[in-house]
């Protein structure tokens, strides 16, 4: 669902899901891509997935010319600051989302970074931590090349 506002600024969120049903190896993992950007743990898996994601995006840099050391030409970059919270778990009985304040099964990542328009793929360097609602993690860079959500 996406919420337009100030011209050039929108909040986008995205919820999605699954189960893994029958005899098989299959998991589901929250990694990066679908997953809880900045939050790298592939030991995390389970037959059930649930994951909501938002971003707030703005106008970051509307023209930028450097002629030094190359004539470069940057125009329409956009901003984004996003927030990922998510589940991956096998038996919905054992499933508890906090445990005395702070994220026991829940994942929560969160962090910012620039987005590029190419027409179908949006060119994108994210800069993301991971949290227990305690602790931070360091944090994990992405550079991605994808349809946007």
């Amino acid at each position: 669902k996406y919420f337009f506002f100030e011209k050039r600024f929108s909040y986008a969120l995205r919820l999605f899901g699954g189960t893994i049903m029958g005899d098989t190896n299959s998991r589901f993992y929250l990694d990066y891509f679908n997953g809880i950007r900045g939050f790298n743990d592939d030991k995390l898996k389970g037959k059930n997935k649930a994951v909501l994601s938002s971003e707030l995006r703005f106008p970051f840099i509307d023209n930028l010319k450097m002629a030094f050391p190359l004539p470069l030409w940057f125009y329409s970059i956009r901003g984004s600051i996003f927030a990922d919270v998510g589940a991956v778990w096998n038996d919905t009985n054992d499933f508890q989302p906090m445990h005395k304040d702070r994220f026991k099964d829940l994942v929560m990542g969160f962090g910012f970074g620039p987005r590029i328009n190419l027409t179908y793929f949006v060119l994108k360097f994210d800069v993301a931590w991971h949290t227990n609602l305690i602790q931070i993690s360091k944090p994990s860079f992405y550079l991605s090349l994808s349809p946007d959500f």
